[in-house]
């Protein structure tokens, strides 16, 4: 593969993440219970999620790192991981499960609010710590195993889903809190 084509290939794994969205909430809404149909969402959100991590590591790798790739991954992170979370919330209808949809939800636009004022006002590019990082990991973990519990042994799948949810709702306040934190310089103007 020739390296121009290596390095458009971060912001086609982003834009792919971002079109396989709907696809797999039809799925989920439309064919919930239905065990080929939830074992294709579940593929498709294992893939797609994976995407998440493997444009990141080509885009440094290959010194592919662009404007539009700093703005389109995150998008489709967020997208993904909120779009089904809120599907959980709704098809589970447990209320502490729609709280950590909401807490999800709000980190996301804080942290992404932060990001904007710090590149609008300062020109600097904020990037993701280390907790937000294992977040992200056991929150797709915690929503393959929703998805796989209409599969294939819901008891444990439903343990993975419960376990890795509650880890992931802490480590996103713990994360937000530290990403506040550490780039409060944005909150104080004083952005260099």
């Amino acid at each position: 593969m020739k390296l121009e084509t290596i390095k458009k290939l971060p912001n086609i794994l982003s834009m792919a993440r971002i079109l396989t969205v709907p696809v797999i909430l039809a799925i989920l809404m439309l064919f919930t219970g239905n065990v080929a149909c939830m074992w294709v969402a579940a593929f498709l959100f294992v893939i797609s999620s994976s995407t998440d991590f493997v444009d990141g590591y080509i885009a440094r790798k290959y010194d592919a790192i662009t404007n539009f790739g700093k703005f389109i991954d995150p998008v489709a992170d967020k997208l993904l991981a909120v779009s089904v979370m809120i599907w959980v919330a709704y098809d589970c209808g447990i209320g502490w499960v729609t709280l950590v949809a909401i807490l999800t939800t709000a980190r996301e636009f804080i942290i992404s609010a932060f990001r904007l004022v710090a590149v609008t006002v300062g020109g600097k590019v904020i990037a993701a710590g280390w907790i937000g990082k294992i977040k992200t990991v056991t929150q797709y973990i915690a929503l393959t195993a929703y998805i796989v519990k209409y599969c294939a042994i819901p008891v444990f799948a439903n343990l993975v889903f419960v376990v890795f949810l509650i880890i992931s709702a802490v480590l996103t306040v713990w994360s937000c809190a530290d990403y506040i934190w550490k780039n409060r310089a944005v909150l104080q103007g004083e952005i260099k």
